[in-house]
């Protein structure tokens, strides 16, 4: 008999929830309950705790349940469990090819929007591109934009293609290395990146669920050369950012200054440091100039 063939929606939520709460916590092993119960079953919160009857269902929908049960037991993030997140209202696909997008990057997103909307015919190229979730909002947020959008790993740009096609994006992908990009693009108003930031030693701080299962080329550089990948891109943009155009980093939180001065070297000006929901440094942004 299966464990979760059981009476309700509500009954079920219970048993998923007192399950997972030894692994995740109280909160969050409810959160991840209804967003599997959500998912299999198409309800919204409120049906799932009014206790819908469940006696209708076949043994294949709780032979998932309990399929994906084992992978959440095994601290796999409940995104990659039923390839879906969420960002800035919208559904993405993902898997284990890329990040789960975070909402501190849903503030970077909203940073670019709100200092660029009354613009128009703006070009933007966001760098390490992962699921696509930035390019791709910012290209149905915004005005007439052309968003362009790179990552070097081909599973990755898969998925971001993938987004694009499902939410009707027409960002343009390009499968490029930043450390050796060619020689081939426009001139760009702003860039943009959420590049890998976590320095090898902050391991020990992270969850289990992101250490197994995120893909650490995304997360990780070494401690001996942290803004590798910011002063990269500067360089890039000493091609192909205008004058006056502008860049935004999303950051480490231990990293502002170090990132602030990469661009100071490079003669950027209107160098603002923003503090996410949680008051942690999370973006850095600059205009270039002369």
């Amino acid at each position: 008999m299966n464990p979760y063939r059981l009476p309700t929606s509500s009954d079920l939520l219970r048993k998923l929830t007192e399950e997972l709460e030894v692994l995740y916590g109280k909160n969050e092993a409810k959160s991840i309950s209804f967003l599997l119960i959500e998912n299999i079953f198409g309800w919204y919160k409120t049906y799932v705790i009014a206790g819908e009857p469940l006696e209708g269902f076949s043994d294949a929908i709780f032979e998932k349940i309990a399929s994906h049960m084992v992978r959440l037991k095994n601290f796999e993030p409940i995104q990659y469990v039923l390839n879906e997140a969420h960002f800035y209202g919208r559904k993405y696909y993902v898997d284990s090819s890329v990040l789960v997008p975070r909402p501190e990057t849903e503030e970077l997103v909203s940073l670019i929007i709100s200092q660029h909307k009354s613009k128009s015919e703006i070009k933007i190229i966001d760098i390490g591109t992962g699921s696509g979730c930035i390019a791709i909002t910012l290209d149905k947020e915004m005005p007439p934009t052309e968003v362009y959008a790179m990552e070097i790993n081909k599973d990755a740009l898969n998925i971001a293609r993938k987004n694009a096609s499902l939410l009707n994006s027409k960002v343009m992908f390009v499968q490029d290395d930043i450390f050796n990009f060619q020689p081939s693009y426009p001139m760009f108003d702003v860039v943009v990146s959420n590049p890998p930031y976590v320095t090898e030693s902050e391991k020990g701080l992270m969850h289990k669920n992101v250490l197994d299962h995120e893909p650490s080329l995304a997360l990780f550089v070494p401690d001996e050369d942290p803004v590798r990948y910011y002063q990269a891109i500067v360089q890039f943009c000493d091609y192909y950012l205008k004058e006056g155009g502008k860049i935004y980093f999303e950051i480490n939180e231990r990293l502002g200054n170090k990132v602030m001065d990469v661009l100071r070297q490079r003669n950027y000006k209107e160098i603002y440091l923003f503090k996410d929901f949680n008051n942690k440094n999370r973006i850095v942004s600059a205009v270039k100039s002369n």
